[in-house]
């Protein structure tokens, strides 16, 4: 009984121990997009792994509008104009290195506001991204998003769609995605549906992402948010050893039940 609990406490310690060894970044752009959803008309972009530049189109330039910058930070945030939208506060914030149990990658905008004076449909893009997220441990994983908005005056045509991903390798990429998508109303949320299991080949650190489009009418304001999570699987011998251990308790509790 005692070298088994010792053996699962030994495990968590070992976890607590590496959990302290990521370095920690992230990279948000903000654009405004062409009718395609493609071609990136205007942008502002911020790496907190690269040296802070502030000039008109420098990495996380307080001129362009981004706020809380900190060399190898986890989190960032803008207030400013990209193109023909307005955005009062975009937030992104990654809980790197993650815990045993879920890594998460999250971010809030308030008052996304189409400001083009063009009539019609307009598309606004926000892609954050993690890096080194080192937890949860092993090689399954699962992964999970959602999203949310609200509007006080909802136009036709106007919707949220919203993709996650992990990386394996680490590279800000796509290799795993799911997504969600809302037609804008006055609140509304959805997510990606059942976790996808997926499979961390590398057993090293991960990147997380989201991507959100977001196309109003002139005149338009919304509110959004995004989360993805990447979630821990039970190794087998882990469940093993809790399980046993759990046996033992029991039986060692139920021989002094008898006693008594």
């Amino acid at each position: 009984m005692r070298k088994i609990m010792t053996k699962v406490a030994m495990a968590a310690v070992a976890v607590v121990g590496v959990s302290t060894s990521a370095q920690a970044y992230v990279f948000m752009r903000l654009a405004d997009l062409a009718a395609d959803v493609t071609t990136i008309q205007f942008s502002a972009s911020c790496n907190t792994s690269l040296a802070q530049n502030n000039i008109a189109g420098g990495n996380c330039s307080t001129v362009d509008g981004f706020t809380g910058y900190a060399l190898n930070g986890n989190g960032i945030s803008f207030n400013g104009t990209v193109g023909g939208f307005s955005v009062f506060t975009t937030s992104g914030f990654g809980d790197i290195p993650g815990t045993p149990t879920s890594a998460s990658l999250d971010t809030s905008s308030t008052r996304i506001r189409n400001v083009s004076g063009v009539a019609g449909i307009d598309n606004f893009y926000i892609d954050f991204r993690g890096f080194d997220f080192l937890f949860p441990a092993g090689e399954d994983k699962t992964l999970f998003g959602s999203a949310s908005h609200s509007s006080t005056a909802p136009g036709a045509g106007e919707t949220v769609n919203t993709f996650f991903y992990a990386d394996p390798l680490n590279g800000g990429g796509v290799t795993v995605a799911d997504s969600c998508s809302m037609v804008v109303t006055t609140n509304a949320s959805c997510n990606s549906g059942a976790p996808i299991v997926w499979s961390d080949v590398g057993l090293g650190a991960f990147s997380l992402r989201s991507q959100q489009y977001v196309a109003l009418n002139n005149g338009s304001t919304v509110n959004t948010t995004t989360s993805v999570i990447a979630g821990a699987i039970p190794e087998p011998m882990t469940l093993s050893l809790v399980g046993a251990a759990l046996l033992a308790a029991g039986f060692a509790s139920r021989r002094r039940a008898n006693k008594a």
